[in-house]
């Protein structure tokens, strides 16, 4: 018995993931950026942004690049989410307000 129970363990279709089945959504969700960050002047070039999206979470924005901080501003960020492990990334894409802050 316990044989037979050790080798269904090994079996590959039980131990393997079947990466065919993992889906990655991207959708645009607008917030605006909180004002949380103490070692930082308003308009100095950060790596990220914490953003209180519309939907009321709290979220951290990465960049690529350099960004300004303009806290109180409306922003867009790009939620990238999987159905493996509901793993969210949020990256910024752009200031809704495109004139420049001062």
């Amino acid at each position: 018995m316990e044989d037979r129970f050790l080798r269904h363990l090994r079996c590959p279709r039980v131990r393997g993931v079947e990466l065919r089945h993992i889906t990655i959504q991207s959708i645009d969700l607008s917030g605006t950026v909180v004002n949380d960050r103490t070692d930082v002047k308003a308009g100095a070039l950060v790596d990220y942004l914490t953003v209180q999206l519309d939907s009321g979470d709290t979220v951290r924005a990465s960049s690529v690049g350099k960004i300004d901080y303009r806290p109180g501003q409306r922003v867009l960020v790009k939620e990238k989410s999987t159905n493996f492990f509901g793993i969210r990334k949020h990256e910024f894409k752009k200031y809704l307000d495109e004139r420049r802050w001062e």
